[in-house]
């Protein structure tokens, strides 16, 4: 597709539109998060009516100019969650629909915060020959959300006439929420900037026609559910980390998030980009990644990883396109080009009878 300018849709990612959506388990309702309002709707299947409204509460986002600004969705049997994070404030909330109206879930028992914080050390985005791998790690840590153009970018070498320059500036939004088979808590982050930069495309500031690649940037955390309340990932020997081959100074527990190719001495290190499902009794949860499958030609590519929740490394992975197959842009490359996940399980077969019986004279009769 032709490059263009929107400085209008950069401003406004997460703010304006539907965010994450799910369906009751009597399928009688269906849930949506109102990105603008702020809010979860619950509409009504059958009359298609909107028959309640749950304001999304601003707590924790007390800074002159913060703002709350929820995403994920996940409702499991009677109880209905929803994510969120601040705008200008690295948090992250999950709140829980109690008597009507949500209350935040407490995800640190560890200390006096409620909330996940995000300054955590992260990994580099990328790193291959001509990004300076010091700039590269600092532009790779979680920031605010912003609606200008980040300031650090990279040649790329790969494709140096015309110049074109690789970006990345991560930019927090909870975009989903799984619950493992202990109860534990699973959020998928996805990175505002994988959708307000692309392949191949101009930045939003009219007359400049320099070509940017975004790299996203996102994140799969795990809150861990102990006896004495939630704990995130690292906080304690409860929910325990592995420390990052990328950068020392990081520790994650979902290390199957890193695309790596040799000989040639580049790589990813966050590759997940928000979107999890999960079959409950499974060991794994299903996570939507840019370059799921590693090496060449695999790169500009989008699909699932299986990530493992009990070694947190990658099992398995599916490509579902890349560049190499298409001489279109309109892939969206190392940003985000992929939606939500859903499951589709066969039927359950038909069975008869409600009992089960011994039949001790193996004759195949129940007498």
């Amino acid at each position: 597709t032709a490059p263009s300018y929107d400085s209008n849709a950069c401003a406004q990612i997460g703010k304006v539109g539907i965010g994450d959506i799910d369906i009751s388990d009597d399928r009688k309702s269906l849930y949506a998060v109102n990105l603008g309002q702020k809010r979860v709707d619950q509409i009504d299947i059958a009359s298609k009516t909107v028959v309640n409204s749950y304001a999304v509460p601003s707590t924790g986002c007390v800074a002159v100019g913060d703002s709350i600004r929820p995403w994920a969705l996940k409702v499991r049997g009677s109880a209905i969650y929803v994510g969120a994070v601040c705008e200008t404030s690295l948090k992250a909330f999950v709140f829980q629909l109690v008597g009507g109206a949500f209350v935040a879930i407490d995800l640190d028992s560890t200390s006096a915060n409620t909330y996940l914080d995000l300054s955590y050390a992260r990994e580099v985005v990328y790193s291959v020959s001509g990004c300076d791998p010091t700039a590269g790690l600092t532009a790779s840590q979680w920031h605010t959300w912003s609606a200008s153009w980040p300031s650090y970018y990279c040649f790329n070498p790969f494709n140096a006439s015309p110049p074109q320059y690789y970006i990345w500036y991560p930019q927090p939004i909870l975009s989903d929420i799984e619950i493992d088979n202990d109860d534990s808590l699973i959020l998928g982050f996805m990175d505002r900037m994988g959708m307000q930069g692309g392949i191949n495309n101009w930045s939003p500031t009219s007359g400049d026609t320099r070509s940017f690649t975004t790299m996203s940037g996102g994140d799969t955390r795990r809150v861990c559910s102990t006896s004495t309340g939630y704990v995130p990932e690292g906080a304690s020997a409860a929910c325990p980390q592995t420390t990052s081959a990328t950068n020392p100074a990081a520790r994650e527990f979902y290390t199957g998030d890193i695309w790596l190719q040799t000989p040639q001495p580049q790589y990813h290190s966050e590759v997940t980009i928000g979107a999890l499902a999960m079959l409950q009794g499974s060991k794994n949860v299903v996570v939507s990644a840019f370059d799921p499958i590693e090496g060449d030609p695999n790169y500009d590519a989008g699909g699932v990883r299986w990530l493992n929740n009990t070694t947190g490394s990658y099992d398995r992975a599916l490509e579902i396109y890349r560049a190499a197959d298409s001489s279109s842009d309109g892939a969206f490359g190392k940003s985000i080009g992929l939606g939500d996940i859903e499951l589709l399980c066969n039927p359950e077969p038909l069975q008869i009878g409600n009992r089960g019986w011994n039949d001790l004279n193996s004759d195949g009769v129940q007498d």
